[in-house]
């Protein structure tokens, strides 16, 4: 496979990097203590009960119903390289090299990686997949114009609103002209629940999560409206062409995004 991977480097601010290191500690300690739960929270699963060919079928479905919704639009995911970012355990990962050459997944979850590994002999085209680890604040790794396709969800809700927002800007970077971003984020909290969570300190927020509900760490829920998610794609010179909204949540509503890299105005 080729290499396209670059040496790109830029400073980042400080307070950034200090947040990624809070996300990264609370993700290797999720992979380690219960992956799939993280990854996936449906009821019944908490405590290892996930189990990983129906785990991994999930990610089947979800790839399915993309190419479904881009079709219906006439837009083309192409289907040379493929980025999931944020991959977990791989679960999007594999599905997506069944249609493309070449997909890599990044995380900055040294746990979940090695879990991504592991689950690898359920992959159809285990040759097309590359995992990789990404501990900068960006994705200067990548060269610009590289990917036909961007997966992106449930994984920007879990981090501060300026590294989220630097992430999707760097996503919709390193898509050719053409490229599709497929992001999900949720833009509303729903329950009572989800609304306490954020009038609370973030420091009682995260002790709550992990001494009173005994998640392994807490998990952090950033919400993005539509109109910020369109201006942040304008800015850079994209375009949002599609938005659905998944009801499935109990505590949030999520909105998924297909985004068109080089057709900003």
């Amino acid at each position: 496979m080729a290499d396209i991977r670059t040496g790109r480097t830029r400073v980042v601010p400080r307070c950034i990097d200090s947040e990624l290191a809070e996300a990264r500690s609370d993700w290797h300690a999720l992979g380690e203590h219960d992956p799939m739960w993280a990854v996936l929270s449906r009821p019944g699963t908490k405590g290892g009960k996930w189990e990983p060919g129906e785990f991994l079928a999930t990610g089947v479905a979800e790839v399915a119903a993309l190419r479904d919704w881009a079709r219906s639009i006439d837009l083309d995911l192409g289907d040379g390289p493929a980025l999931d970012f944020g991959c977990g355990l791989g679960r999007i990962t594999q599905p997506l090299a069944t249609h493309h050459a070449r997909v890599l997944g990044v995380d900055v979850s040294a746990s979940m990686l090695a879990g991504a590994h592991g689950l690898l002999c359920y992959a159809d085209r285990p040759e097309r997949v590359e995992f990789m680890s990404n501990q900068e604040a960006g994705l200067e790794q990548f060269g610009s114009a590289t990917f036909d396709l961007v997966h992106c969800d449930l994984v920007l809700q879990h981090l501060p609103v300026r590294l989220a927002e630097l992430y999707m800007v760097e996503m919709l970077r390193i898509l050719r002209p053409g490229g599709v971003l497929h992001l999900g984020v949720p833009d509303a909290r729903t329950s009572f629940v989800s609304r306490m969570q954020w009038i609370l300190p973030t420091w009682l927020d995260r002790w709550i999560q992990q001494h009173i509900l005994r998640f392994p760490a807490p998990m952090r829920m950033t919400m993005f409206s539509t109109d910020r998610v369109g201006a942040i794609a304008g800015a850079a010179r994209a375009r949002v062409v599609a938005v659905a909204t998944d009801s499935s949540g109990v505590h949030w509503r999520h909105r998924r995004y297909l985004i068109v890299a080089g057709e900003g105005v």
